[in-house]
């Protein structure tokens, strides 16, 4: 009986090794991508940092001077104009 209760053990033991040892591969692929495509990021972009929702939107290019936007993202993406202006512009074709 014991001889039984030891080999469903060591049975067990193996498995939940297993287990861990596939879990681990697979939380180590997707570290390893989310650092691949950070890295990626930073390379496009040397002056990326990570994002932060409250930090500025900044806009450079060598001829022109640096534009920031401190709004916040809720205003950045607010809708300028009413739901009744600018949609639809009635016309009448000319013959």
């Amino acid at each position: 009986m014991t001889a039984i209760l030891q080999f469903f053990f060591v049975l067990f033991l193996t498995a939940a090794i297993i287990v861990a040892v596939f879990l681990y591969r697979i939380w180590r692929q997707i570290r390893d991508a989310r650092k691949r495509f950070e890295d990626e990021l930073r390379n496009f972009n040397p002056n990326a940092t990570q994002y932060d929702a409250n930090a500025s939107r900044q806009s450079s290019n060598s001829d022109s001077p640096t534009v920031s936007d401190r709004r916040s993202p809720q205003q950045a993406n607010k809708k300028i104009f009413g739901d009744d202006e600018g949609e639809y512009v009635e016309f009448e074709d000319e013959k």
